[in-house]
């Protein structure tokens, strides 16, 4: 599970992980040293996921569904001036839902960035599943906090509250048409596992839409 969590960023953005520059450093085509972060952080990162799932960058963090079995938690979990305690039952490579706080999170693997820039302590809940995500669903945001989020069966839109060199990852049941800021933008969907991909520069307070192809 570690390893493969390594890979599916390697073989994507083809730079590791312990970079935690995934997409690279615009201007900086040679990734320099300054930007390694090698050793106990990497460490630290590999575990998370590989345990329970957990993977964070500068715009927030979310939960990389994965099939292995068991209850786990985490607790005390410290992101920027809050603290998380994350529990993680059932089985399947889906979701049957997300609760922070007792409120149900439909549409996103990551936490929307106005549960994180506060000091509280707050729960999340994660509940597996086998059966399919029946709506879009982002799976992926690198570097950009998520803003106001809308989720349908039909339909997914969230804003970017920052701007972002970013890898979105959506799943979507049927071929998607994908608008930012009411542009169309071509994505790679592939039918076989139902996720595309789309790789930008996104601006500050941006608005994506993800619907069904007419």
């Amino acid at each position: 599970r570690i390893i493969r969590s390594f890979m599916d960023i390697f073989q994507r953005n083809l730079t590791g992980i312990e970079t935690y520059n995934l997409n690279g450093c615009d201007g900086d085509i040679y990734q320099l040293a300054n930007w390694q972060a090698f050793g106990a952080g990497e460490a630290y990162c590999a575990l998370l996921e590989g345990i329970i799932g957990i993977q964070w960058d500068i715009g927030g963090f979310r939960y990389v569904p994965c099939e292995i079995p068991g209850e786990m938690t985490l607790g005390n979990f410290k992101f920027r001036k809050g603290r998380w305690n994350i529990s993680l039952k059932g089985e399947g490579a889906f979701t049957e839902k997300l609760l922070i706080d007792g409120n149900a999170l439909s549409g996103s693997m990551k936490v929307p960035g106005k549960y994180l820039n506060d000091k509280a302590s707050h729960n999340l809940a994660i509940v597996r599943s086998r059966k399919p995500f029946d709506r879009p669903v982002l799976l992926a945001a690198t570097d950009a906090e998520i803003g106001e989020l809308r989720s349908t069966e039909q339909s997914l839109r969230f804003t970017v509250l920052n701007e972002a060199h970013t890898s979105l990852k959506i799943y979507s049941p049927v071929e998607p048409a994908v608008e930012i800021n009411r542009r169309e933008v071509k994505v790679e969907w592939d039918k076989d596992t139902s996720i595309f991909w789309c790789d930008l520069v996104i601006e500050k307070d941006s608005e994506v839409n993800v619907s069904r192809l007419n």
